[in-house]
Order: C-alpha cells, then sequence, then structure tokens
C-alpha cells in the first residue's frame, strides 16, 4: 500500500485523506519526480519500507511522465479529492 500525492494539492484537495493516512499512523515523506522536480509527498503502507516506496515512486514518476494526474497508487484505490469536489458542487 503506497500513496502519491502532489505536493501541491496534498493539503487542500486531498487534506481529508492526508488526515486519515496521518491517524492511520502512515509515514510520509516529501519526494520529487527526476525529471521535472514536482513534488511529491509518499505515504507508505504495511507491505512496503520506505525504501521500497520511494523506489516504487522513482519509477512511476518517470514512466507516466508528464504528470496529469494528481498523484499515484498501488495496493490501494487512490484517493478521492473531497475538498475540490465540494467545492466545484456548490458554484
Amino acid at each position: 500500500m503506497t500513496i502519491a500525492l502532489k505536493l501541491s494539492l496534498a493539503y487542500t484537495s486531498y487534506k481529508s485523506a492526508v488526515k486519515q493516512y496521518a491517524a492511520q499512523g502512515r509515514e510520509a515523506v516529501v519526494v520529487s519526480c527526476v525529471n521535472c522536480r514536482q513534488g511529491y509527498v509518499l505515504f507508505s503502507g504495511s507491505e512496503m519500507s520506505e525504501s521500497e516506496a520511494q523506489q516504487w515512486f522513482y519509477y512511476q514518476a518517470k514512466r507516466d511522465h508528464p504528470h496529469k494526474a494528481d498523484g499515484f497508487s498501488i495496493g490501494e484505490p487512490f484517493p478521492e479529492a473531497k475538498e475540490l469536489a465540494l467545492g466545484a458542487a456548490q458554484h
């Protein structure tokens, strides 16, 4: 279980997911794409060590460059951007 969220969205559109991961005690580390330096918050789970999660991220970021999605996930569904969805529904 590993999730990588774009740093620019992690504490806005995905704030609820970040709070949930923190409450679960999941470790977070900031990583960057080696091609474009886009920052991501990487949350690793119990199935991958932090080192394995970082290796996966760097492979995934290189493979999916340029980054059109809000992030990447493996072994679990990508979270919904709840704050973004709520804001869009109000307008």
